[in-house]
């Protein structure tokens, strides 16, 4: 059975929905966790983790896409002015979002406002210093300015199978080292290296971008047989690490992809979610410590059995405010 490569650009949109989804769920068991009455379940939420994945799998075939639509770009010229409007808007996003968020966590839940904290947490310096704040933002801004360079590479070179893997297996290997000292190098380290372990997905939609474009038809049941290999090889070789995790977003998206292909209402569903995406992922993480300064532990314990009410509020209220800041977004970025 042979499937089209063509279906990451022809679905982009629904399979950024799918990813969504997926990490609205593996926030689920971010403190305090819902319930999983059972390990299956549990396993299946904690996959959701890997929409980050899909995420930058599909952002680096779209920066490929983006890149090679410039003449400046195709004529020897730089790739600058891209990665500044996709960084301005990922960042007009995060402030239209972050901005107030930051505002109230200051003023409620610090008890005090500092407007050093408040520039230090809009800046997206304290994930690098302490993992808090906004991961995924902190890890596109220096990713998106590095691309161009490493596009100039990969794109001279003959041996781009070769580089990719080499280079994917470099982060992954670098990803596994830890420093357990409690100082702020090894914070920086740290942070550093959990960022690292997801960008070879992002390297390998760039690798793939060309045959996506053209459309290349493969067998399904030949790169289902090399990515099971791959999985196999490194789980045997690492059976202490999990980097080898990222491999989980090809099944997830050709699954996806049937699913999407078949029903109507997940189509649309997952076209509303891949519209609000990365406003989902911010409001979600916003949600999770405002609708958590409610009282819970006291007059609302006795309907929160297994936190469910809780999270559910926090889908509910984050899903309604993506999408009005999406709305809010384009008007923006129309008159811009």
């Amino acid at each position: 059975m042979y499937v089209s490569l063509g279906i990451f650009t022809q679905y982009r949109r629904e399979l950024m929905g799918v990813a969504t989804v997926l990490i609205l769920l593996c926030h689920s068991l971010l403190p305090p966790a819902i319930h999983c009455p059972n390990d299956i379940l549990r396993w299946i939420i904690i996959t959701g983790n890997r929409g980050v994945d899909i995420f930058l799998f599909l952002s680096g075939l779209g920066m490929y896409h983006s890149l090679r639509k410039m003449t400046k770009w195709n004529r020897g010229g730089g790739g600058n002015s891209v990665v500044c409007k996709k960084i301005q808007a990922h960042f007009t996003t995060y402030l239209l979002i972050c901005f107030p968020y930051y505002l109230v966590l200051g003023c409620v839940n610090d008890g005090h406002f500092s407007i050093s904290i408040f520039l230090y947490r809009l800046s997206t310096l304290n994930y690098w210093l302490e993992h808090k704040g906004f991961w995924y933002i902190a890890m596109l801004i220096p990713l998106y300015f590095l691309t161009p360079f490493y596009a100039r590479i990969i794109d001279k070179t003959k041996y781009q199978t070769l580089l990719t893997v080499t280079l994917c297996i470099i982060l992954l290997l670098i990803s596994t080292i830890k420093i357990e000292n409690n100082n702020l190098f090894s914070h920086v380290w740290n942070n550093t290296a959990f960022v690292l372990q997801r960008i070879p997905s992002y390297l390998i939609g760039y690798y793939m971008a060309p045959s996506i474009l053209k459309g290349k038809k493969v067998n399904l049941l030949k790169l289902t047989g090399i990515i099971a290999g791959c999985f196999l090889v490194i789980k045997i070789i690492f059976p202490a690490n999990t980097f080898w995790e990222w491999l989980e977003i090809y099944p997830i998206m050709l699954v996806s992809y049937f699913f999407i292909k078949k029903s109507v209402w997940i189509k649309r569903i997952c076209t509303f979610m891949g519209q609000i995406s990365l406003e989902s992922y911010l409001t979600n993480g916003c949600m999770i410590l405002l609708i958590g300064l409610l009282p819970w532990e006291t007059t609302l314990d006795h309907l929160n059995y297994g936190n469910y009410l809780r999270y559910t509020l926090i889908i509910v209220t984050g899903i309604t405010t993506a999408y009005c800041a999406n709305r809010i977004i384009n008007k923006i970025t129309a008159r811009l």
